[in-house]
């Protein structure tokens, strides 16, 4: 499978984006990918949430599909990290 690397970033997306898929549920948070947007080439953003809570939320930018996707993931983490749902 090819990596694909981004300037500054310690790990290849296709990394991160397996990592982050597998805490998910080892929390027990089923994600998925709600809609897709790729307005003009080279922009992507997604909305992805909780398939048992919808307004467990997040969107994720990037200039490709994985990129958006490792994003949106990452932003996941963050709000969970500081109850960001749950206030």
């Amino acid at each position: 499978m090819t990596q694909t690397f981004i300037p500054g970033k310690d790990a290849a997306l296709e990394d991160s984006i397996a990592r982050f898929q597998q805490k998910l549920l080892d929390l027990g948070f089923h994600i998925e990918e709600a809609s897709w947007l790729n307005p003009v080439p080279n922009v992507w953003s997604v909305h992805i949430r909780d398939k048992e809570c919808a307004l467990c939320f997040t969107n994720g930018k990037g200039a490709t599909k994985k990129a958006a996707l490792a994003s949106a993931l990452g932003e996941y983490f963050e709000r969970l990290s500081t109850n960001y749902f749950f206030c």
